[in-house]
């Protein structure tokens, strides 16, 4: 379905992956920061009760903060009042461990992700709104590919890093029907400058061609900006990772201008 870009509601992405430390927070803050600099507003969405996205950017603010998973148990109550500004044109609603109650309460509830869908889209005047999620194929994963438009899957380049990403494409597969995420991209996270690294990009491409994503390179830049709250857009706007993070941001981009919604 073609859309107006500039009369359309946000495009609702969810950042996946079974497993941890593929660089799913990462690939949230730095998305983001990309789209912001194009003067793209951004919601950030903290799904994950480890909160790690709101850690970094609210730092000691974020202790003791409501996230969505309370709201999703109320959802006439909206989120407004939970959204904090982060930097020029970026927000978040931050992260708790309410999500895992929530879980409880709603695992047989058959809507829980149009309650999700409702609270993302009743805030105005985003662009987009990027969901960080728990590494768990469990019931925030799920919601959140239910509720969003596309999805975006970082992975590393181990054996373990790859057969997660077969699980979680696996997962986006099962919840086709549903009309969940479509997969926007696969994006190769801190890649380093070796044959085993360049080989893994390789494969990926082989394996699934033009979504897998510019390779995100290793480097000591990406967590110095993540230690201090920004993105490497920000911190080196220059270096490689920063033109990596600008190319999903431009495919993310062309995504809402061309297909945007189920």
């Amino acid at each position: 379905m073609h859309v107006n870009a500039e009369t359309a509601g946000p495009l609702l992405i969810t950042i996946a992956g079974r497993k941890g430390g593929v660089g799913k927070t990462t690939t949230a803050l730095n998305l983001a920061g990309a789209l912001s600099e194009r003067g793209d507003r951004v919601l950030l969405v903290d799904l994950d009760p480890q909160a790690s996205l709101t850690r970094v950017l609210l730092a000691e603010e974020a202790s003791g903060l409501h996230g969505i998973g309370g709201r999703m148990l109320e959802p006439q109550l909206g989120v407004g009042n939970l959204v904090r500004p982060v930097w020029a044109n970026i927000d978040i609603v931050p992260g708790d461990a309410s999500i895992d109650a929530t879980a409880a309460a709603l695992a047989q509830n058959p809507t829980y992700h149009h309650r999700l869908r409702s609270l993302l889209s009743s805030v105005p005047g985003y662009a987009y709104v990027i969901l960080d999620t728990p590494p768990s194929l469990g019931f925030a994963l799920n919601a959140a590919l239910l509720a969003t438009h596309v999805a975006i899957l970082p992975t590393e380049l181990t054996q373990q890093d790859l057969d997660a990403l077969d699980d979680t494409l696996l997962q986006l597969e099962r919840l086709a029907p549903q009309q969940a995420a479509r997969l926007c991209a696969i994006v190769p996270s801190r890649v380093g400058n070796n044959n085993h690294d360049l080989e893994g990009v390789q494969a990926l491409r082989n394996a699934y061609g033009d979504v897998v994503a510019d390779p995100v390179p290793q480097a000591v830049a990406v967590k110095r900006a993540t230690n201090q709250g920004m993105s490497v857009v920000q911190y080196d706007p220059l270096g490689a990772p920063a033109l990596a993070y600008r190319s999903l941001a431009d495919r993310v981009r062309k995504e809402r201008s061309c297909s945007h919604g189920h």
